[in-house]
This record gives structure tokens, sequence and C-alpha cells, in this order.
């Protein structure tokens, strides 16, 4: 064939304005003379400025191309391109992404040299986000030479990214896949180029700069199974098809490289199916699976032996047995030794004294448990030479690097009277066989750092020896030469070892209690508990940290009040955090209380915290977060509870124990009073979504107005408040519809714009005890009307993507079908609901009338006061 051009690079552009010109400028300066390369630029019906800046760069250089077509999508706009290119060599650029100057002549020039042996060259790639550097695709690590690899040879190299150049071959070219909500297109392209020859050209010269800092990319948006299941599931049981025996190990590799990051990613199982329709999809995975060779997932770079064995454990054709001897077990897999452990590790968290009593929360972890049974596994403490054996649950860390159980790894909580023990240490039992165990500490634990051996917790001193921990009393002096040992590490860190110098000191003059609130609300239950506390004249200092500016804090914070006021962050923060004997925080996780920039840094103060933390809760847990709020994962020692429900949850969900939940009520109900005579008003207060947000920084989100705009989410709320009847059912009892949307999400209350009198948008606290009725979908106030007794309904606009954890959970503790009111996901179903509610005049219906009269405990008004109480009771059981 004859062509005109050398090279071609094909853009495709769809609302890029933002970006594209960095693109476009990255082609100006290519390196290879202009008149041998063709920029083919194809604007896919972009209703940005996109279109404005193409002109204007054809304008400007005649090797730059444009052209404009109604919106296709992505692959139909590469093909577009490819059907027009007239370059020996064809690249293909995201209009979001750039080359580095020299991309196009090396690549090109290498390829010349390997043109018979290849069809595809793949070059180098850097994924960037803002001006951060990301860590390289795996592939680099085995691509470590110019040259020619072959598929047999390397069949881990994965190459699924669009950061190489082919061979224009004319009417016969590959071209994209079109098909509707596809989402493979780069990885399906290059394996149809590869498969001919199975082998690829790699030239380590010229780079594609992938911007993964673009929120408004496609794989921000649409990479969830509830888009990607059926089309991914049939694109590799069409690849695997081709084979009839064996399928190439390069075809297995790119199989599980796919469902192993989507398993991570949470957006591999379709949860919105249900029964038979859900478990046909899984054994669709299965049938996949058998395909894989065992090796295949032990030999992966990106699969560690942990998941490698939640893979093989899922195939229906994997051999499994076990060698068991005084020295070790071994695993053996299809017939090879694949994992060998001697002895094995207790992953500790939260060890801690109270009064003579130690304290520890661990588990142990080992790929090998998901091949035992439950009662092949048995845990001991060994206490002055007797074997005590403890009982397990299944560790919240079985969710290994996933939202689902992947692994066993048997947890369990172990406390013992110090007064007659010293020394911790644990064995496991294997099939009738004892091995022993050795300790390692989470970070946040005050012995998880490798040079920090030795920690101060109540009145005794914790080291860890290793395969031990020696738990001993200690007086003052003790004490204080301990943290001073451990600050000696810090001295190449003047900062850290200042701050630990003065904490050594401050903390025997100061009793500190911090109150903390999330940043997205003004008063909750930290400053509810805060203001009930600060009464007392008991000798304790107590601070409220202010996680968020307050436009006057007068409205808020009484004159007393202010002078107990602390920034979050400050100074003066991380000194009291670092002293603290007591936290009160109504969200959970670490994030929301540390002080410091990073949770590395907190950890450096680790040994010399003592604080007790309880979780004072910001609403009735309701939502399954197992994963955040867990006795393993939680920095809290306590929760305080209103409601039997919750201690049934924690106990039987979160491995907290009876001990662990405090009953006194939550703070905020001293103040709804259950009385007062409501206004004609109903609240609906739409929770937020995580996937129509984006995470700025830790527990920090910005919402997406083009993506909410889009979504089914938007869609079907605006529905609901846009209908007809209920306006005139609104218009007609004089009852006005007040909107508070979460205030992540508050944003965008223009959006919510509806032509009805009496639908108002407010901002701002409410008080419940002005409405009537509550609409939300899971909006942590329903728990708020339950307890006034009043009509609620609940609207999931988007079920189907909720259901299949596009949110951040996707289920509930509490089931819609065991909650306060009838749940629709259809508008007009919703909204003829809400109108029901109305003409009753406002009467809850008698089966969620009752369950809400049954839902909390007796309550005396004085919530607060009993938790200082019962705190302060605490508190002296422990300084016995």
């Amino acid at each position: 064939m004859n062509f005109e051009y050398q090279a071609s690079v094909i853009v495709p552009v769809y609302n890029v304005e933002q970006y594209l010109r960095i693109c476009l400028d990255s082609l100006v300066n290519q390196t290879i003379d202009k008149s041998k390369m063709e920029v083919l630029v194809i604007n896919d019906g972009s209703p940005d400025n996109s279109w404005d800046i193409c002109l204007e760069y054809s304008e400007k250089y005649d090797f730059i191309k444009i052209f404009s077509k109604e919106n296709e999508g992505l692959s139909a706009t590469r093909n577009f391109g490819i059907k027009h290119a007239k370059g020996k060599y064809l690249f293909f650029l995201d209009s979001d992404d750039y080359f580095t100057p020299d991309t196009v002549k090396k690549v090109t020039d290498f390829f010349d040299t390997v043109y018979d042996e290849v069809d595809l060259v793949s070059y180098n790639e850097v994924r960037y986000k803002e001006e951060k550097i990301l860590k390289p695709h795996f592939r680099f690590k085995m691509l470590d030479h110019e040259g020619v690899y072959d598929l047999y040879e390397y069949p881990y190299l994965t190459q699924t990214r669009v950061n190489v150049c082919v061979k224009n071959l004319g009417e016969n070219n590959v071209l994209f896949n079109t098909t509707p909500g596809f989402k493979l297109e780069d990885q399906e392209y290059c394996n149809r180029v590869l498969m001919p020859k199975m082998k690829m050209g790699y030239c380590p010269d010229g780079t594609y700069m992938y911007n993964k800092g673009n929120e408004t990319s496609i794989v921000k948006v649409y990479f969830h199974a509830y888009y990607l299941f059926e089309t991914s599931m049939e694109y590799f049981e069409a690849l695997f098809a081709n084979f009839e025996d064996k399928v190439p190990v390069y075809f297995q590799a790119m199989f599980v490289n796919d469902i192993n990051w989507r398993l991570t990613d949470d957006i591999l199982y379709p949860y919105h199916y249900e029964g038979e329709k859900f478990d046909q999809a899984m054994q669709r995975i299965v049938n996949l699976l058998n395909r894989v060779d065992c090796s295949t997932f032990l030999e992966h770079p990106m699969v560690d032996i942990y998941r490698a064995c939640y893979w093989i454990q899922k195939k229906e054709n994997a051999e499994i047995s076990f060698l068991c001897n005084d020295d070790g077990i071994s695993l053996i897999i299809d017939g090879e030794e694949a994992y060998t452990q001697e002895d094995f590790t207790v992953i500790a968290h939260k060890p801690r004294v109270e009064g003579d009593t130690f304290k520890l929360t661990a588990f142990m972890k080992s790929p090998i448990f998901n091949f035992l049974d439950r009662d092949e596994i048995s845990i001991y403490a060994i206490e002055n030479g007797d074997r005590r054996e403890l009982d397990i649950f299944t560790s919240v860390h079985s969710n290994y690097r996933a939202k689902i159980i992947t692994n066993y790894f048997p947890a369990f909580h172990y406390s013992c009277d110090l007064t007659k023990n010293h020394k911790i240490e644990f064995e496991i039992k294997i099939k009738g066989k004892v091995y022993s165990s050795h300790y390692w500490f989470m970070p946040y634990s005050g012995l998880g750092l490798r040079y920090m051996k030795t920690i101060n917790r109540g009145n005794y001193i914790i080291k860890n020896k290793r395969k031990y921990l020696s738990v001993k009393p200690a007086n003052q002096a003790m004490i204080d030469l301990s943290a001073l040992v451990n600050t000696a590490r810090f001295v190449v860190h003047p900062r850290t070892a200042l701050l630990r110098l003065k904490t050594i000191n401050y903390r025997k003059k100061h009793r500190i209690w911090l109150y903390y609130d999330f940043y997205t609300v003004e008063k909750d239950n930290g400053y509810y508990q805060f203001a009930n506390d600060l009464r007392h004249d008991d000798g304790i200092e107590r601070y409220y940290v202010l996680t968020h500016e307050y436009e006057d804090l007068n409205k808020v914070f009484t004159p007393e009040q202010q002078k107990h006021l602390v920034k979050a962050g400050s100074k003066e923060h991380r000194l009291l955090f670092v002293c603290a004997e007591r936290i009160f925080t109504a969200y959970y996780g670490l994030a929301p209380i540390n002080p410091f920039e990073t949770a590395k840094m907190e950890y450096q103060y680790e040994d010399l915290r003592k604080a007790h933390t309880i979780y004072l809760q910001h609403g009735v847990l309701h939502a399954s977060l197992r994963l955040n709020n867990s006795e393993e994962r939680s920095q809290a020692e306590q929760i305080v509870v209103s409601s039997p429900f919750e201690v049934k949850n924690y106990t039987e969900n979160y491995a907290y124990s009876e001990n662990d939940l405090i009953t006194t009520g939550m703070a905020r109900y001293d103040h709804i009073d259950r009385d007062h005579k409501p206004q004609n008003r109903i609240l609906f207060a739409p929770s937020w979504r995580k996937y129509l947000t984006t995470e700025i920084k830790a527990s920090n989100w910005e919402a997406n107005a083009e993506r909410i705009q889009k979504s089914d989410y938007y869609k079907n709320f605006y529905a609901f408040l846009s209908d007809k009847k209920l306006h005139r059912s609104l218009e007609s009892s004089k009852v006005y519809l007040d909107i508070k949307l979460h205030p992540i999400i508050a944003n965008l209350k223009d959006l919510f714009n509806i032509d009805c009198d009496y639908i108002n948008m407010i901002s701002g606290d409410v008080d419940v005890a002005d409405y009537k009725a509550f609409v939300t979908d899971f909006s942590s106030y329903v728990f708020d009307f339950a307890y006034l007794n009043r009509p609620i309904m609940y609207f999931v606009p988007d079920y189907p993507q909720f259901k299949s954890g596009m949110n951040h959970y996707r289920d509930l503790d509490l089931p819609f079908e065991d909650a306060f009111g009838h749940m629709f996901t259809d508008a007009q179903k919703a909204a003829d609901c809400l109108c029901d509610i109305i003409d009753r005049n406002f009467v809850p219906e008698e089966i969620y009338s009752e369950r809400m009269k049954n839902f909390y405990f007796e309550f005396d008004g004085n919530c607060a006061e009993n938790l200082y109480k019962y705190v302060i009771e605490q508190d002296k059981m422990f300084r016995k």
C-alpha cells in the first residue's frame, strides 16, 4: 500500500475544552517532520467549546484535519478516524491525554525495524493525576528492553490501553467494538490485532501521558457492574470460545487482570440482579474461571497469594490437599506446593488497659484458611503455661482488599487479668497440629511502627517481644522514661520530637476531653455532649473541635463555650489530641478527628496517646457499613446506642460486645420534643450518592453537577417533585414540602427549582419536630421522625444502582421491609403515597406506628447527662 504519511494520529473529542489545548499542543510539538504526520481531530458532538478550539488549531496548522459529526461514542469516533487515515501507522490519543515530543517519531522509526514481525507496537505510558505521577502499570516491570515480545513467553504483559501504534491495513483494518454499553474496547481492539501473531513490539522511547484526573471521563461515570457486567461477560465468553482446548495464558491473564481489579473496586458482581438471575450470573464467572489454570492465578503479578486462593476456591476443577507436619503446613494445588506456613501472624488492633484488665482485638491471616473447614481451626491463649481456647469469628479483614468476604481470617477478642498474667501469646491448632504465632500490629495501634516496641497504656508498659507481649505495671517515672526513649528515635524530626516532649509534661498537669462533630453539620451529638459536660466543675478541661468555618460563632456557642473551642488541625489541637483522655466523636474513622496532615504523622504519637474514644454516632446506623464501623476497623472503644436494634446489630454484625455499647441514647434526643406541635410542613431529605460526587480528600466530597443531572437519581427525584397531583394535594391542604439537600450536594439546589409555591428549598439546621411527615431514601433523619412517631415514606430513585454498589453501601442493616414506612422506586407511586399521607391527616399506619413506638429505649430527657455520669464512673474504675 502507498501512504501519504508516515503516521496518522486519531484524536476523538467530546467535552474536553479543559484539556484539549494541552493535547493538541503536544502534537504540534512532535519532533517528526510534520509533512509525514497527519492529525485527525474528530468532534463527537461536543456541547462545550471543544469545536471552537478544533477550528482554531486547524486554521493554524495544515497537518491538523478536523471533522465534526453527531455523537456516537468513543469507539465509533475512533473508527471514523481509522477509515479516514492515510498514514502508514495509526496512533490513538484521547483528547484529555497527550504525547511527549519524541513519541510519534521514535515509535514509527522502531516499528519500521520490526514491521514483518509484529502488527502492534506498545510504548511507554505515564499515568498522572493533577501534577502527581501515579504508579506505573505492572506490565512495565516486564517491558524492560526495546524489542519484540512473544506473548507465549511473556503472558502477563496485558496490553489493555491504547498506548499503541498499529499498521494501517486499509480495508482490512481492525475496528473498535461499537456494541452499546461495551467498555473494554481498548483491550478488545488490542487483542484482535495481536491474536494472529501473538507477538508485540515495545519501544521505550516516547510516552503516552494518561490523565487519570478527568472526573468527566467515561471511566469515572460508567465503570460499574450495573453498566458493565453483561457486555464484559459476553466478551470474555466469546474470547475463550475461540479456543477449543487450552486458552492461551496471555488471554487467561487478561481475564484474571480484569476480574481482579474489578473485585477490588467492587464493580465486578451484578448485585442489582436478584435470585436465580444473580446465581446464573455468578455461574458465568465460575465457568470462565474453570478455563483458567491455577498457575495463572498464582503467577500473575497483580494477584497475591490471598486473592489467588479466593479465585482458585471458586473454581470447580481445582485439586486441593495439605501436607501437615510439626514444622509447618503446606497447601498443595493441582499437585504442586503453592504455599507453606511455619508459624502464623497475629494481626493486632487496639491493645489497651482498663484498670487491671488488658484487652486486645486480633485476627490470624493465612491463605490456607480458605480451604479449611471452620471446625479444623482453633486459637488458644497461653496463660501461665495453660491453654485457653478462644471464641473466634470471621474477621472484617476477611474482606481482603475488597468489599466482600474473599478469605477466611479468624478473629478474636482477648482480655485477661493483669494481676495474674503478664505474658500474652497465642497458638493455633490446624487439623490437629499446633503451630506458634508472632505479632504484627496495625499502624495506629501504638506498636505498629517497626521501631516502636514499647508503649504505655494505663499504669502498665506494653512491650512487643514479637512472639509474645509483655504487659507489666509501671510507675510514672518508668512511663516517662519509656516515652523519652521513644522520643529519642525522632531527633531527626524536630517538630515531632518537640511535640512529644511537650506532651509528656503537659498531660501530667491537664486532663483533656475532646468533642467532635462532622464538618457538614453545625450541631450534632458532639456539640450537645460538650455543652452538657462543660457545666461540670470536675477538673477536666473540655474542648470542642471546630471542623469547619462558622459565619457567626455567637449564634451557635455561648461566651463560655467559646473559651473552649479549638480549630481543627491547629498546633493546639495537635497537643490536645495527643494528650486527650477521652474523645467523643459523632463520626466514625480517624480522618475526621485527626489533626495531622496524614495518618502516618499521627502514628508517630500513638505510643503516647491514651484516649478512650466514644463514638456518639450522628444517627442510628442502618446502612450496612461493616468495613468502616466494625470494632476491628473503628478507632472507638465504645459506641452510644439508643435502641435494642442497635445492640443486636452492633454485636451480631460489627463484632462489638455488649459491654462496648453504652445504652444512654444519643444526646440529640434531649433536644427533640415529642410533644411539640408540628407546623403544616413535610420534610424531604434525600441523601447523597458517592458515585455522583468526587472525593476531594479523605471523607470530603464535592458534588458533580453534570453527573448528577444525567443520573436516574436526579431525574426521578425531579419527576417526584414535579408531580401535578402532589402539587394539587399540597395546595388544597396548605401543606408545604421543604427540600433539605445533604450538605455535600447542597450547592446544587438550583437544579431542583420546582414550579409550585408549596415546595421550598431550605438550608441550615432544621427542627424535625416542626414537621408532620418525612420523605427520604435513607437519611438518618428517619430515626428522629421514628422517635416522634410521625409518618415516614421511603423513595429510592436509583434503586438498581444502589443495589449494584455504586453508592458507598448497597445494603441496609434495617431493611426497608422492616422499617417505618412504605418504600417506592417509582416517582408517581411515591407521589401518590405522599398524597395519601396528607389525606389521612398525617396519622401513621398502625403497623409502622407500633414499630416506631417499640424501637427506642425509654429516655428520661437526660441522655447527655447520663452519658457523662457513665463515663465518670468508668473513669474511676480505670484509675483504680
